[in-house]
Protein backbone atom coordinates (compact mmCIF):
# COMPACT_ATOMS: atom_id res chain seq x y z
CA UNK A 1 0.00 0.00 0.00
CA UNK A 2 2.79 2.44 0.91
CA UNK A 3 4.59 1.66 -2.37
CA UNK A 4 1.39 2.42 -4.27
CA UNK A 5 1.04 5.76 -2.45
CA UNK A 6 4.67 6.66 -3.20
CA UNK A 7 4.20 5.71 -6.85
CA UNK A 8 1.04 7.85 -7.08
CA UNK A 9 2.92 10.71 -5.41
CA UNK A 10 5.84 10.33 -7.84
CA UNK A 11 3.46 10.26 -10.81
CA UNK A 12 1.71 13.38 -9.54
CA UNK A 13 5.03 15.15 -9.01
CA UNK A 14 6.25 14.08 -12.43
CA UNK A 15 3.11 15.43 -14.09
CA UNK A 16 3.35 18.67 -12.11
CA UNK A 17 7.03 18.97 -13.03
CA UNK A 18 6.44 18.38 -16.76
CA UNK A 19 3.68 20.98 -16.67
CA UNK A 20 6.05 23.43 -14.94
CA UNK A 21 8.83 22.83 -17.47
CA UNK A 22 6.42 23.45 -20.34
CA UNK A 23 4.93 26.55 -18.75
CA UNK A 24 8.03 28.20 -17.29
CA UNK A 25 11.03 27.28 -19.45
CA UNK A 26 10.79 30.37 -21.64
CA UNK A 27 9.90 32.92 -18.92
CA UNK A 28 12.69 31.56 -16.70
CA UNK A 29 15.14 31.69 -19.61
CA UNK A 30 14.42 35.39 -20.16
CA UNK A 31 14.57 36.09 -16.43
CA UNK A 32 17.96 34.38 -16.28
CA UNK A 33 19.13 36.04 -19.50
CA UNK A 34 18.39 39.49 -18.09
CA UNK A 35 20.38 38.60 -14.99
CA UNK A 36 23.42 36.87 -16.51
CA UNK A 37 23.28 38.47 -20.00
CA UNK A 38 24.97 35.58 -21.84
CA UNK A 39 22.71 33.13 -23.71
CA UNK A 40 24.65 30.00 -22.74
CA UNK A 41 24.78 31.06 -19.08
CA UNK A 42 21.02 31.64 -19.09
CA UNK A 43 20.47 28.16 -20.50
CA UNK A 44 22.68 26.73 -17.74
CA UNK A 45 20.71 28.64 -15.11
CA UNK A 46 17.41 27.26 -16.40
CA UNK A 47 18.77 23.72 -16.60
CA UNK A 48 20.11 23.97 -13.04
CA UNK A 49 16.84 25.51 -11.90
CA UNK A 50 14.78 22.59 -13.15
CA UNK A 51 17.33 20.04 -11.86
CA UNK A 52 17.11 21.58 -8.39
CA UNK A 53 13.35 21.92 -8.61
CA UNK A 54 12.98 18.23 -9.45
CA UNK A 55 15.39 17.28 -6.68
CA UNK A 56 13.32 19.22 -4.14
CA UNK A 57 9.82 18.85 -5.64
CA UNK A 58 8.63 17.16 -2.44
CA UNK A 59 9.30 20.39 -0.52
CA UNK A 60 6.78 22.34 -2.60
CA UNK A 61 3.74 22.40 -0.36
CA UNK A 62 1.42 24.44 -2.55
CA UNK A 63 1.44 23.87 -6.30
CA UNK A 64 -0.08 27.36 -6.68
CA UNK A 65 3.25 28.74 -5.45
CA UNK A 66 5.16 26.96 -8.24
CA UNK A 67 5.95 30.12 -10.24
CA UNK A 68 7.44 32.03 -7.29
CA UNK A 69 9.31 28.90 -6.17
CA UNK A 70 10.89 28.41 -9.61
CA UNK A 71 11.78 32.09 -9.95
CA UNK A 72 13.41 31.99 -6.50
CA UNK A 73 15.51 28.98 -7.54
CA UNK A 74 16.42 30.61 -10.87
CA UNK A 75 17.38 33.86 -9.16
CA UNK A 76 19.67 32.02 -6.76
CA UNK A 77 21.18 29.99 -9.60
CA UNK A 78 21.87 33.17 -11.59
CA UNK A 79 23.48 34.87 -8.59
CA UNK A 80 25.60 31.77 -7.94
CA UNK A 81 26.76 31.70 -11.55
CA UNK A 82 27.60 35.40 -11.50
CA UNK A 83 29.52 35.05 -8.25
CA UNK A 84 31.74 32.49 -10.01
CA UNK A 85 32.32 34.79 -13.00
CA UNK A 86 33.28 37.95 -11.12
CA UNK A 87 36.33 38.22 -8.89
CA UNK A 88 34.51 40.19 -6.18
CA UNK A 89 30.78 39.60 -6.68
CA UNK A 90 29.91 41.79 -3.70
CA UNK A 91 31.51 44.77 -5.50
CA UNK A 92 28.53 46.30 -7.35
CA UNK A 93 30.76 48.34 -9.68
CA UNK A 94 32.77 45.29 -10.68
CA UNK A 95 29.55 43.34 -11.29
CA UNK A 96 28.10 46.17 -13.39
CA UNK A 97 31.35 46.39 -15.37
CA UNK A 98 31.35 42.62 -16.01
CA UNK A 99 27.68 42.59 -17.07
CA UNK A 100 28.14 45.69 -19.21
CA UNK A 101 31.03 44.07 -21.07
CA UNK A 102 29.05 40.87 -21.58
CA UNK A 103 26.09 42.89 -22.84
CA UNK A 104 28.26 44.68 -25.39
CA UNK A 105 29.69 41.33 -26.54
CA UNK A 106 26.21 39.82 -26.85
CA UNK A 107 24.46 42.92 -28.20
CA UNK A 108 23.66 42.55 -31.86
CA UNK A 109 23.05 45.82 -33.64
CA UNK A 110 19.29 45.61 -33.79
CA UNK A 111 18.84 49.23 -34.67
CA UNK A 112 16.93 49.82 -31.46
CA UNK A 113 19.40 51.89 -29.49
CA UNK A 114 16.74 52.89 -26.94
CA UNK A 115 16.32 49.24 -25.89
CA UNK A 116 20.10 48.86 -25.66
CA UNK A 117 20.31 52.04 -23.58
CA UNK A 118 17.63 50.69 -21.22
CA UNK A 119 19.53 47.41 -20.82
CA UNK A 120 22.78 49.27 -20.10
CA UNK A 121 20.99 51.31 -17.43
CA UNK A 122 19.44 48.20 -15.86
CA UNK A 123 22.87 46.56 -15.69
CA UNK A 124 24.12 49.52 -13.62
CA UNK A 125 21.62 48.82 -10.83
CA UNK A 126 22.51 46.90 -7.69
CA UNK A 127 21.85 43.16 -7.83
CA UNK A 128 18.73 43.52 -5.70
CA UNK A 129 17.36 46.49 -7.66
CA UNK A 130 18.09 44.79 -10.99
CA UNK A 131 16.39 41.57 -9.93
CA UNK A 132 13.32 43.33 -8.56
CA UNK A 133 13.06 45.66 -11.55
CA UNK A 134 13.26 42.77 -14.01
CA UNK A 135 10.73 40.66 -12.12
CA UNK A 136 8.25 43.54 -11.98
CA UNK A 137 8.83 45.24 -15.34
CA UNK A 138 9.47 42.27 -17.64
CA UNK A 139 7.90 39.32 -15.83
CA UNK A 140 5.01 41.37 -14.42
CA UNK A 141 5.12 39.58 -11.08
CA UNK A 142 3.23 40.99 -8.12
CA UNK A 143 5.15 42.66 -5.31
CA UNK A 144 4.07 39.81 -3.07
CA UNK A 145 5.66 37.23 -5.42
CA UNK A 146 8.78 39.38 -5.82
CA UNK A 147 9.14 39.71 -2.05
CA UNK A 148 8.90 35.95 -1.70
CA UNK A 149 11.44 35.33 -4.47
CA UNK A 150 14.00 37.87 -3.27
CA UNK A 151 13.40 37.33 0.45
CA UNK A 152 12.39 40.85 1.44
CA UNK A 153 9.23 42.47 2.74
CA UNK A 154 6.65 43.48 0.13
CA UNK A 155 7.10 47.16 1.04
CA UNK A 156 10.87 46.79 0.57
CA UNK A 157 10.32 45.32 -2.90
CA UNK A 158 8.17 48.34 -3.78
CA UNK A 159 10.86 50.74 -2.57
CA UNK A 160 13.59 48.92 -4.50
CA UNK A 161 11.48 48.99 -7.66
CA UNK A 162 10.75 52.70 -7.30
CA UNK A 163 14.43 53.47 -6.66
CA UNK A 164 15.48 51.32 -9.62
CA UNK A 165 13.01 53.07 -11.89
CA UNK A 166 14.26 56.49 -10.77
CA UNK A 167 17.91 55.49 -11.32
CA UNK A 168 17.11 54.16 -14.79
CA UNK A 169 15.29 57.37 -15.69
CA UNK A 170 18.27 59.43 -14.48
CA UNK A 171 20.73 57.31 -16.47
CA UNK A 172 18.66 57.47 -19.63
CA UNK A 173 18.10 61.23 -19.41
CA UNK A 174 21.65 62.18 -18.66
Amino acid sequence: MIRLLHRKKDEGNRALFVEAVNAYSEPLYWHARRMVVVHEDAEDVVQNTFANAWKHIDTLQDSNAMRAWLYRIATREAMTLLSKRVEKPEDEKQMAFYLGNKFEEEHVASGDELVAQLQRAILQLTDCQRTIFNLRYYDELSYKEIAEIVGVAESTAKVHFRNARMRIEEMMMG
